[in-house]
């Protein structure tokens, strides 16, 4: 006599082509998951690099933005090395950005004849002005410049 086991009350019993297409769905499920682990690492990384890269873009854009006010600031008549900066500081203060260092050459542009070129150079680090630091663009600096002709003798 053969053995059957027992099944509950309103169960049945799965046939072999059931069993088949149970396997084959539960194959299909488990490569998608390992599918998903393979592809979410470099979905994030891809993510977070655009993320980082824009940070990068921004704070370009603000040190060219600084260094355009402070140029435009250091050819009108009056204007001193301390005005420069301060409006420098200003604008990359309202971006939220921290500076390195502000150059403005020649040193002296307050004598400087008319018509002789006036550049400031502002400079600053990624990973002290990013949001979401990964370190993709670690030990990199990046500089605002613009140059300018003096408008006054």
């Amino acid at each position: 006599m053969k053995h059957r086991p027992y099944l509950r009350p309103g169960t049945r019993r799965l046939t072999s082509v059931a069993l088949g297409q149970l396997t084959g769905a539960a194959r299909r499920r488990g490569a998608a998951a390992l599918e998903f682990a393979l592809c979410l690492p470099m979905l994030l990384l891809l993510t977070f690099g655009i993320i980082e890269t824009c940070d990068a873009i921004f704070l370009k854009q603000s040190l060219l933005l600084a260094a355009q006010e402070g140029a435009r600031v250091a050819v009108v008549p009056g204007a001193n090395d301390g005005n420069v900066r301060q409006q420098v500081r200003l604008i990359l203060q309202a971006r939220g950005v921290r500076e390195e260092s502000i150059t403005i050459t020649p040193g002296n542009f307050v004598n400087a004849p008319f018509g002789s070129l006036i550049t400031v150079n502002v400079v600053a680090r990624v990973e002290q002005n990013s949001i979401s630091y990964m370190g993709l663009l670690s030990g990199r600096r990046v500089n605002g410049s613009c140059t300018m002709m003096m408008e006054h003798n």
